[in-house]
């Protein structure tokens, strides 16, 4: 669809559209961490990321590995420190587990592993 002068055109999933826009791709890919509808940019859910542009929902984007901490979506991504662990879908340290006796959790550490 040519967007000229059709007052109904919208702007493809994934895809942002500035005003003047000639196609449903728009200007540009919907960015890393984002999903588009519409031509609106909205970021992924707290504690989830998207390492790949043009993402049309939420749902696209994926929980924090375990092991890594989100603090930012993909660009606040960390390795778990270390004597802790991170199940997965971390946002922050407070929600990092600690190891607990007769167990080691490395930098990085999705589980306690047996000492």
């Amino acid at each position: 669809m040519i967007a000229g002068n059709d007052a109904n055109f919208k702007c493809g999933p994934g895809y942002l559209c500035a005003a003047g826009s000639e196609s449903v791709r728009g200007n540009e890919q919907c960015p890393i961490d984002n999903w588009c509808v519409d031509g609106t940019q909205t970021a992924c859910p707290a504690a989830t990321l998207s390492t790949v542009g043009g993402i049309e929902a939420a749902i696209e984007c994926a929980d924090c590995p375990p092991g890594k901490i989100c603090g930012s979506n993909s660009v606040g991504v960390i390795d778990c420190p270390a004597g802790k662990f991170c199940p997965g879908k971390v946002l922050n340290v407070a929600g990092v587990s600690s190891c607990t006796a007769g167990n080691y959790c490395p930098a990085g550490s999705k589980n306690e592993l047996k000492c």
